[in-house]
């Protein structure tokens, strides 16, 4: 940023999972100086500008959910027909809400994760942000374009994943430069290099994921992607590197809310010890996820799929 500006945080909008972050978390802007020396007026003017040309698309996000289970409840044809005559949807709160929905179908139902990627896309299509939310429209609508891409993906159409990719990272360049937005985006492009063999490719992908998330300091975040991370190495046969990072991951998990995840490291990082032969270490790990309430069932290994993919 240059030496003649200033930044002003701007709490974000609690519009979806994605936006869970600390409570100091915002959005900076930046400024440029106004006259010699004074910042004042020229923040109380951008501020002003910012926050009123906003509020129509900003809105609640208890208003946003409620939005976005009315929509949802309708067939996917009719969807597009009730968002192309109806402008209560057009918000993008809603948007993000459809958005998280899809994210969350991505491992159980692709096709429903497909349609409501396309209906982001849609609705963000229709929006007509006042100046200064251009920058968050580009982010939502390169997360959609990351998230039809995931579902192509899971379809088993690689290139049109790679196309759709493409297109997420256009509109990101476009964006506010939210990181949580590139390392999602990321975290994606990564399933897509491992379900081609490209192991090179996923682990650097996965790297770029975990020092945005150490950045930025979001815990359950940073967990995800470092057991993502002990993941790949287990299934390489790479067990100490699994097991560091696994470590990694469970410290980071420590931190946040997520129990369910928590667990499911846990028990992973046991797994990989034991097959180490430290039967003692496994079983103490093994113990720690038990106590945190995990199902250590058959399912294991697709619930563990689900938590990395959703």
């Amino acid at each position: 940023m240059p030496q003649d500006s200033v930044m002003v945080r701007l709490p974000l909008p609690a519009t979806g999972r994605r936006r869970q972050a600390p409570a100091e978390t915002g959005r900076l802007l930046a400024w440029r100086r106004s006259g010699a020396g004074g910042y004042g007026p020229a923040v109380a003017r951008a501020l002003s500008a910012a926050v009123g040309g906003l509020d129509h698309i900003l809105g609640g996000s208890d208003e946003a959910a409620a939005l976005c289970r009315d929509l949802l409840r309708f067939d996917p044809p009719q969807r597009r027909v009730v968002v192309a005559n109806c402008r209560r949807y057009l918000s993008l709160p809603v948007c993000e809400q459809v958005l998280d929905e899809a994210l969350r179908r991505a491992s159980d139902d692709p096709a429903a994760a497909r349609e409501m990627a396309e209906l982001t896309l849609e609705l963000t299509g229709r929006l007509e942000p006042p100046a200064g939310a251009s920058g968050l429209l580009a982010d939502l609508q390169a997360r959609a374009w990351a998230c039809l891409a995931n579902a192509h993906r899971a379809a088993g159409e690689p290139r049109r994943a790679a196309l759709a990719f493409r297109l997420a990272e256009a509109r990101l360049a476009d964006g506010t430069g939210d990181p949580l937005a590139e390392a999602e985006i990321l975290r994606l492009k990564t399933l897509l290099a491992e379900s081609r063999g490209a192991r090179a490719t996923a682990e650097a992908l996965l790297e770029r994921e975990i020092a945005i998330h150490e950045a930025t300091g979001h815990p359950d975040l940073l967990g995800r992607a470092l057991l993502h991370r002990a993941c790949l190495c287990a299934r390489r046969g790479e067990l100490e590197e699994a097991v560091r990072h696994g470590r990694r991951a469970v410290a980071a998990l420590d931190r946040g809310p997520d129990r369910p995840l928590t667990a499911l490291a846990s028990q992973q990082l046991a797994r990989c010890l034991a097959l180490l032969g430290r039967p003692l270490e496994a079983q103490r790990w093994h113990a720690a996820a038990r106590r945190l309430g995990a199902d250590l069932d058959a399912d294991f290994d697709q619930r563990l799929y689900r938590a990395l993919v959703s």
